[in-house]
C-alpha cells in the first residue's frame, strides 16, 4: 500500500529538484552573465545532488 505514495513522493522531489535547476540556471545566467556562470558549471559538474552529474 505504501509503494504508490513512495512513488509518488519520489515524482514530486524529482520534479521540483529539476524546476529548481533550470530555475537556478535562467536566474543566474542573467544576474553574473553568461561567463561567470558558464565558468561555475565547468567547475562544479553536478546539478540537483552533489556528486551526481
Amino acid at each position: 500500500m505504501d509503494s504508490p505514495r513512495l512513488c509518488a513522493r519520489c515524482t514530486l522531489t524529482v520534479s521540483l529538484l529539476t524546476f529548481r535547476q533550470r530555475f537556478d540556471d535562467r536566474y543566474r545566467t542573467g544576474k553574473d552573465g553568461t561567463g561567470k556562470w558558464a565558468e561555475y558549471q565547468t567547475r562544479v559538474r553536478y546539478r540537483i545532488l552533489p556528486g551526481l552529474d
